[in-house]
């Protein structure tokens, strides 16, 4: 998706439009909401021990 992004920028550049901008936008929210799932689900993977700043890895 960066890829994407990176040539619709350069698109941007060459021949500036709503339309283009759009889809710059749209693109760079999805990228962020991807990053943002990504860190959730790594927090997912542990375990809060006894209410402390300790965590563990659960087992699958």
């Amino acid at each position: 998706m960066s890829k994407s992004l990176e040539l619709f920028k350069l698109a941007h550049d060459i021949y500036p439009s709503d339309k283009i901008r759009s889809r710059i936008k749209t693109l760079q929210e999805a990228i962020e909401e991807m990053a943002q799932q990504g860190s959730e689900s790594e927090d997912e993977d542990f375990v809060n021990v006894n209410n402390s700043e300790m965590v563990v890895k659960e087992e699958s």
